[in-house]
């Protein structure tokens, strides 16, 4: 969906077959997807049976059925370029043909049509994605999440007795690398005891981005009121 982009932000891959309409595919092999190096890779895609699209897609006037055969949320790691390497897949194909009315094995009671199997390998071109740097006003303290998101923190209880537990949790929610975000290191008060924090990290897909929620989760006990 992009060829250039910042480190870490997301490349939506998506492998689609095109076919005629009077062409059928009668077999696809097991095909892996390679290794996307120099990229962070999240499946987003990856479906069990060929399916085509219901809308027909037109390309220098001839008709094409569509499927979907897969796709990947690609983070780039730090370099000036990257490359996505072109990918292999072995279909099995099924072309009626007429048959030749001068073909003395011809009986016009069967049908005139006949079919013609073959073997295709097809293959992707590579991509080339170059990247972009971060601008110079970047905090200091960023980690390289490139996204949009929307970070709350909150407690369950805002009064409490002395040496009762309360729970402090921080969550980040939103699209992109949530992988790259890391949680900045909090300075509670001396009165307050603190334990070992939990963390959580949820993925799901939305119209093709990664989106996510991630959390951090401290049981606190103040030793001292006030």
């Amino acid at each position: 969906n992009k060829e250039n982009a910042y480190i870490g932000e997301q490349i939506t891959l998506t492998l689609k077959l095109y076919k005629k309409e009077d062409l059928k595919v009668t077999s696809i092999d097991d095909f892996k997807m390679p290794d996307f190096r120099g990229f962070w890779v999240e499946e987003l895609h990856n479906p069990q049976r060929l399916k085509y699209q219901k809308q027909l897609e037109i390309i220098d006037g001839i008709k094409y059925q569509v499927a979907n055969l897969g796709q990947r949320a690609l983070f780039p790691m730090p370099a000036k370029k990257h490359i996505i390497p072109s990918i292999n897949i072995k279909i099995g194909i099924e072309i009626q043909k007429k048959r030749n009315r001068r073909d003395p094995f011809f009986d016009p009671f069967f049908s005139s049509y006949f079919s013609d199997s073959k073997v295709k390998i097809l293959r992707s071109k590579e991509i080339k994605i170059d990247i972009k740097t971060f601008p110079d006003n970047k905090p200091k303290n960023f980690t390289g999440a490139v996204g949009a998101f929307d970070i709350v923190s909150s407690v369950d209880v805002e009064t409490i007795k002395v040496n009762e537990g309360v729970t402090f949790t921080i969550s980040l929610e939103g699209t992109g690398n949530l992988n790259f975000f890391t949680f900045p290191e909090i300075i509670f008060p001396k009165n307050i005891e603190v334990f070992q924090p939990n963390e959580v990290f949820l993925k799901d897909v939305f119209r093709d981005q990664l989106t996510g929620k991630k959390s951090i989760e401290y049981i606190l006990i103040p030793r001292k009121s006030g």
